[in-house]
């Protein structure tokens, strides 16, 4: 759908004064001029922060929870389950099933990848809330959170109980090959 350039056109704009009971009276004015109005289509709508997220872990489901909430008007994100069968990896910059499984990804909406804590960071910064990982910049702080997420990352499935579901392959993922 193209976009449509609305002209000058005169308008009419309702006004009254401060009075009680007053009458309303009707002044001329004009729109803006140069706007474009643009329907909604796939075309214009703005590019979306992918979030890929592992459906089946209890922990990551409260976060992505409270973040599809927070998220619910605005829809900044695009929360991606990796554990569904309909997942792409040609659709989210090739990263596989089990890189993905690895360490967090999210894939910023000009196409840049983020991996653990700083995805972490974009994910928060795309709904508002960049402030909450921010100390996690600061150079001694930087240091201790990246080795305290690849700990978790590390554990993740013997923390959520998943450590004995090896049937689907997921805890075979090579904790030295993350990401």
């Amino acid at each position: 759908m193209s976009a449509q350039i609305i002209r000058r056109v005169p308008t009419f704009a309702v006004q009254s004064s401060n009075r009680v009971g007053s009458i309303y009276s009707i002044q001329k004015s004009t729109p803006i001029t140069g706007f474009v109005a643009r329907r909604k289509s796939s075309a214009f709508q703005q590019e979306r922060t992918k979030v890929l997220y592992d459906g089946d872990c209890p922990l990551c489901l409260k976060e992505i929870n409270i973040l599809r909430y927070l998220d619910r008007k605005k829809q900044r994100l695009q929360l991606i389950d990796i554990t569904k069968p309909d997942f792409k990896p040609e659709e989210n910059l090739n990263i596989s099933y089990e890189q993905a499984m690895g360490v967090m990804h999210v894939i910023g909406p000009d196409k840049k990848l983020y991996t653990k804590v700083e995805a972490m960071r974009q994910m928060y910064s795309a709904i508002g809330l960049g402030w909450l990982w921010s100390f996690t910049k600061l150079p001694i702080v930087s240091g201790l959170a990246d080795k305290a997420y690849m700990w978790f990352a590390n554990n993740r499935l013997s923390l959520t109980g998943r450590k004995l579901e090896c049937g689907t392959g997921t805890c075979g993922v090579d904790p030295k090959k993350r990401v």
